[in-house]
């Protein structure tokens, strides 16, 4: 193989690479792009949220849970009891 063939192999095969990764690479952004989508908060890069926000954040969320779950509880009982006293009164 002539030294000008070769250099033109050589040169075809470092193109035809840089194709294939600058192919690699979008597809990666494309997907990386798509979960950024799915994100529900923006933050800015190399910002994390702390230990003691997520602990506070669980504990108030833990706390109203509690409070609704036994409000609707109480709700249910009532509904329930004027329910079959209906049925009851019915018969």
């Amino acid at each position: 193989m002539p030294p000008a063939a070769a250099v033109a192999s050589a040169v075809e095969k470092l193109q035809a690479a840089a194709q294939d990764a600058a192919n690699s690479s979008s597809r990666s952004a494309a997907a990386f792009s798509d979960q950024a989508q799915q994100v529900l908060v923006q933050r800015a890069a190399g910002r994390v949220v702390s230990l003691s926000t997520c602990t506070k954040v669980s504990a108030i969320s833990f706390a109203v849970g509690v409070v609704v779950g036994f409000t609707l509880k109480r709700r249910l009982r009532r509904w329930a009891a004027r329910l079959l006293k209906r049925i009851k009164d019915d018969d």
